[in-house]
């Protein structure tokens, strides 16, 4: 996944503007961890032309890093119907948020 790590590892900051990108994570931050892997494979299904046209795997991975001209709005939408459309055993199973016990620190 030599494309996807650039983007997990940025959370999208390489792609987006700084008002995408709020608004990315103002839908990121409402969820469960687990929704930020339909959110990295709606924003690749989004890219699907672009990608097609990349002539190599360095030119799709720098198709997928350069600045975005994605709409914020059908991206997330395209994730939630992805979402929505995963059964449950398919998406990884990770511990519920908890509140850190009081005494202990991070």
């Amino acid at each position: 996944a030599a494309w996807a790590w650039p983007l997990l590892q940025s959370f999208f900051s390489r792609a987006l503007s700084p008002a995408d990108w709020r608004a990315v994570w103002d839908h990121l931050l409402a969820h469960e961890p687990v929704f930020l892997l339909p959110v990295l494979v709606a924003y690749v299904k989004l890219h699907g032309p672009a990608l097609l046209a990349a002539g190599s795997a360095q030119q799709a991975c720098a198709t997928l890093l350069v600045d975005s001209v994605l709409r914020v709005e059908p991206w997330m939408k395209a994730a939630y119907a992805l979402l929505d459309a995963t059964p449950d055993d398919l998406l990884p199973r990770w511990a519920p948020f908890s509140p850190l016990p009081q005494g202990h620190s991070y």
